[in-house]
């Protein structure tokens, strides 16, 4: 979290992650919609990267998710 201050008040930024998944990426229209609606949600987009993930960069990410009852959610994401 970053903080950033104004003359009158103090401010939190909060980041958040977007991950598009392929599919969505694949198609130019649905990308910009997918865009223009975080936009349109008060979010900025600050960076864009696009990422090719294995699987094993996936599991690392979702390592917080495993184990106990979030199994099943964790091998569902990962397939």
């Amino acid at each position: 979290m970053v903080s950033v201050i104004n003359s009158t008040q103090t401010h939190m930024l909060q980041l958040t992650l977007a991950v598009i998944k392929p599919d969505a990426v694949a198609h130019p229209l649905m990308l910009e919609a997918l865009h223009q609606r975080i936009l349109d949600n008060n979010f900025v987009i600050v960076r864009c990267k696009d990422l090719v993930w294995r699987r094993q960069d996936s599991e690392r990410f979702y390592a917080e998710h495993s184990g106990g009852n979030r199994t099943d959610f964790c091998s569902v994401v990962l397939k």
